[in-house]
């Protein structure tokens, strides 16, 4: 299972992802595509959006998912996240 434009910073994604990972009894694999995004004067605007709390909020998204339980004992979870931009 591949999902993509995850950007952490909206807990019922990271809620729904906790619940696949949770009741999906036969999976394998799934790997998360990790993104932020970046609006110009937006509320998402890196000038709104320090470096410092953009590393914290990836250790988060990661801990969370990394540590939850798992429907499937041998399911392997997959995180890509792009380079951080200073």
């Amino acid at each position: 299972m591949e999902i993509s434009c995850i950007t952490g910073r909206v807990e019922e994604e990271v809620e729904l992802l906790i619940y696949l990972l949770g009741n999906a009894m036969v999976l394998e694999k799934m790997t998360i595509w990790y993104e932020e995004y970046y609006v110009s004067g937006g509320p998402m605007d890196t000038t709104n959006y320090p470096t410092a709390r953009r590393v914290q909020d990836r250790l988060s998204f990661t801990d969370k998912l990394m540590n939850c339980t798992r429907g499937s004992a041998a399911c392997q979870l997959d995180i890509q996240m792009p380079e951080l931009q200073l």
